[in-house]
């Protein structure tokens, strides 16, 4: 699994994607007439047009040849436009959980000390409570 980013990698992230182009982007395959596979591979924005291409106020990425893995590249590049936005939304939500989450854990531990109230089952609680800080690190099941 890869590494956790860092919050200063996320905001990288975030702040390549607000200086890129405005999208959406799209792969368009560029080919002589008649041809079974292109010849190149344009990432664009906005609607299909061969003079806004030519004069580079459309493109954001060209391919000068193609094979398969370029056309895997530029549907990755068109898609990412849109796509890293949403993901660095997803992960910032998802660390707000993450810490409201952390926080109930934490004011249980606090303030449930069942333990001290002679609760039979306080162990199991707060094995638990362990447990669920230990998944929200990321750490692996004892």
């Amino acid at each position: 699994m890869p590494e956790r980013m860092t919050p200063a990698e996320l905001d990288a992230a975030e702040a390549l994607a607000a200086a890129a182009t405005e999208g959406p982007w799209r792969k368009h395959d560029i080919g002589g007439s008649g041809a079974q596979e292109p010849e190149s591979i344009v990432v664009h924005t906005g609607h299909f047009d061969w003079e806004a291409l030519q004069d580079g106020e459309t493109s954001v990425a060209w391919m000068p040849r193609w094979d398969s893995q370029e056309d895997a590249d530029a549907e990755f590049i068109a898609a990412a436009r849109s796509l890293v936005p949403r993901l660095v939304a997803e992960v910032r939500a998802r660390d707000e959980v993450i810490k409201a989450v952390r926080g109930l854990v934490d004011d249980w531990q606090g303030n449930g000390n069942s333990c001290e109230l002679g609760d039979p089952t306080a162990g199991t609680w707060h094995k638990c409570a362990r447990q669920l800080l230990r998944a929200l690190d990321g750490a692996p099941d004892e």
